[in-house]
């Protein structure tokens, strides 16, 4: 096993804060530290238009890495720690109905899709994230649904959790 590979005992958690072009993004900065204080460690992604409104360089300080926006190539840049956990916040209407279809078209909702189904917190996948993404059977982005998988939509107030 590979040295990056090997987990740290007493590592803190790891959570993806994926973000896009919202509107506050000068709460981001807030929130971090507040993760952070919680015994997280944050890794930051944001959309392309996401870049543009948030203070890069601020996340960059708080977090020691700097802010993954768009695919690397294989074998060049660093690989982030795998996930604990993932908050995507905030998020715009757009990113929000591209994650809830799949529509992957950017490194961020890309991530976020192809975790939808691979966090298990207590053993399982979350029904209601699924009921969410659409990953759940006949449920495609319909929150209204989700309720038969145990949940209520997952998508508050521009975040999905």
């Amino acid at each position: 096993m590979k040295g990056a590979d090997r987990v740290a005992v007493n590592a803190p958690r790891v959570l993806y804060l994926v973000i896009s072009g919202a509107p506050a993004p000068e709460g981001l900065p807030s929130l971090v530290t507040l993760i952070q204080k919680s015994g997280w460690r944050v890794v930051v992604f944001s959309t392309p238009m996401g870049t543009r409104f948030a203070d890069l360089d601020e996340l960059d300080r708080l977090t020691g890495q700097p802010v993954r926006w768009e695919y690397r190539m294989p074998g060049t840049g660093e690989r982030r720690p795998p996930a604990d956990a993932v908050l995507a916040c905030l998020l715009t209407f757009n990113s929000v109905n591209k994650f809830a279809h799949g529509h992957a078209d950017n490194f961020a909702i890309g991530l976020l899709c192809e975790m939808a189904g691979g966090l298990s917190g207590a053993g399982g996948r979350d029904p209601a994230l699924q009921a969410a993404t659409g990953v759940a059977p006949r449920v495609r982005g319909e929150p209204g649904h989700a309720a038969q998988y145990g949940g209520d939509g997952a998508v508050r107030s521009g975040c999905a959790v």
